[in-house]
């Protein structure tokens, strides 16, 4: 794998988590779903690039914040 679909998936999951975050008051399904989504990814996406979890949620977070937080 490469690293643009790395950082492709990165931008994915960083959308899950600002959705997570817009929903995180209602505790709808929804907001389940994208927690899933984003616990879910993170893990694979871990896998497939031979990272351990750190480096995963630090990237996501990296991503959540250049992208989402202004």
């Amino acid at each position: 794998m490469n690293t643009d679909n790395y950082n492709k998936a990165i931008e994915r999951l960083a959308f899950y988590k600002r959705m997570a975050v817009q929903l995180a008051g209602s505790r709808t399904p929804d907001y389940s779903t994208y927690v899933a989504k984003l616990s879910a990814g993170s893990y694979i996406l871990g896998i497939a690039y031979d990272k351990d979890s750190d480096e995963v949620e630090s990237d996501v977070r990296k991503a959540y914040d250049s992208k989402y937080r202004n």
